[in-house]
Order: structure tokens, then sequence, then C-alpha cells
């Protein structure tokens, strides 16, 4: 009927007459992780006490834990919740994120590779993966993950960033500075890619195409401290 706290509150008397009632224990449960309220820990820890097995609880735990950001506890809840969060994305990026910060990268990268599976039409899961990609120096594979965002009329400007990283990685210069160009012209009000040009070209010694470069950054962005601090930088040089 809706009537989620009278629920409850006939939930938590069951459980008065007898705590270890699966049925109260579920509801109770189920109602207080909808709340998001810090209780359903406590009755989802006594449910899988009770049934060690039962996935959906691990799961629930699992982001219960996640939003306290103890990643520890999610992943291994996660684990235990394997079959069931494997349809998931929310779950499965729960899951891939703890990894990451946890730097376990071969279960992040399947966490995300499953989250494509499910939802291939969803932007934001690719450059995610190619990070992972990146950190595990699979640079190929970043640039494969990215390759339905550049390769359109409307390219995806971070896409291209990362793209940058890769070809930097796999030792194709002209390749980066080519993507990194694309980022600026399409975005050329984000920071971030001129201080990763200026690094190309602190890299390469192309000292007199990285002061072009934030100079005419500084023209989108005149209160930058940080393009200032590069441009000098690279006039050191």
């Amino acid at each position: 009927m809706g009537c989620s706290a009278e629920a409850l509150a006939t939930y938590k008397r069951a459980l008065r007459i007898e705590p270890n009632y699966l049925p109260a224990l579920e509801g109770a449960a189920e109602i207080e992780y909808q709340r998001k309220n810090p209780d359903a820990k406590a009755l989802l820890t006594r449910i899988v006490s009770l049934r060690p097995n039962d996935q959906r609880a691990h799961g629930m735990l699992g982001a219960v834990a996640f939003a306290r950001q103890d990643c520890s506890d999610a992943v291994e809840h996660f684990r235990r919740a394997a079959e069931l969060i494997s349809a998931n994305a929310e779950a499965l990026g729960q899951d891939g994120v703890c990894n990451l910060r946890l730097k376990n990268l071969g279960s992040a990268t399947s966490d995300f590779q499953k989250i494509l599976a499910l939802r291939s039409d969803v932007s934001a899961v690719r450059p995610r993966l190619a990070i992972i990609y990146l950190i595990d120096q699979k640079n190929q594979e970043a640039l494969d993950v990215l390759q339905p965002l550049v390769a359109t009329d409307s390219p995806d400007p971070d896409a291209l960033a990362l793209s940058a990283d890769a070809y930097e990685a796999m030792g194709k210069t002209p390749e980066a500075v080519s993507s990194l160009c694309q980022a600026i012209v399409l975005r050329p009000d984000k920071e971030e890619y001129y201080l990763h040009f200026a690094d190309l070209c602190f890299t390469h010694s192309s000292y007199d195409a990285g002061v072009a470069m934030l100079t005419a950054g500084l023209k989108r962005l005149p209160k930058s401290a940080s393009i200032y601090l590069a441009r000098g930088v690279l006039y050191v040089q």
C-alpha cells in the first residue's frame, strides 16, 4: 500500500518477538536500504549471518559500504554477489570504482567491460574503461574502446585527450599532439588540455609551440594561474 513507515514499525515489532525472523529482517532491511538509513547495515549483516550465501543481501551491503567509501568491504560483498550484480550496471560501476581505488586493475577492467556490454550506448563508460587500460599500460586497448567516441562528426573532447595519452605512451607523439589540439579546439575553455599540451612540449623540447598554445589559452582563461606557471616554465627553457 506504500505505507513504508507503518510497515517498518510492524517489522520491528516482529523482530522484537523473534530477532532472527528472516521475512521481517528482509522487509525491514529493504525499507531502510531504500531510505539510505545506516540501520540497513546491521539488518543486512544479520541476514547474511543467518544465510551466508544470500547474494541480494551481500549486494546491498556492497552498496552500503560503497556509500561510506569502504572499498575493501564493498568489493568483498560484491564478490559474494557476483552472479546477481553481473546484470546490474550501477552495482558493477561501484565495484569497478572500488577495484580501481584498490588497484585491482583486472577486476576493475572486468567490471567496466560488463557494463559496456550491458549499456554500450552510455558514453561515460568508455572513458572510464580507457583510464583503467591506460593505468595498466594497455594503450591500444584504450584507443580501441575510445574509437566510437572520437571517430564521429562530433568527437568527445575528453576522449580525444585520453587518446593523446595513449598515443604518447606508444611513442606516437604527432598523433598525440593532433588529438590534443582537436580537443582544445572543441573545448577551448578547459584548462587541463592546455597543461597537457605544455607537458608534451616540455617533454619534446618544443618550447615555442608550447608558449604559443598557452598564450592562446590565456586569452580564453586570463585568470588561470596554472597556465601562467606552465608558460613561465617554458619561457625559462
